[in-house]
């Protein structure tokens, strides 16, 4: 990126493997819950319940 002049050859480039992930990282709490959910018949019951999950980490991280 600093050879393409995306950034400025004075920024310092950080690499790690389980930093900058953020995404997986933030929705670790939801795969820990998917398996359980493997059992639900219908797809639409699980993706609610899952949704909701999701929205409750959101408020708790004061993203909503």
């Amino acid at each position: 990126m600093k050879t393409e002049g995306l950034l400025s050859q004075r920024t310092k480039l950080r690499y790690s493997k389980y930093l900058n992930n953020l995404i997986q990282q933030d929705h670790r709490h939801i795969k820990s819950r998917v398996n359980v959910m493997l059992g639900f018949e219908r797809f639409r019951k699980a993706a609610v319940i899952i949704s909701g999950i999701d929205l409750m980490h959101c408020i708790r991280k004061g993203q909503y």
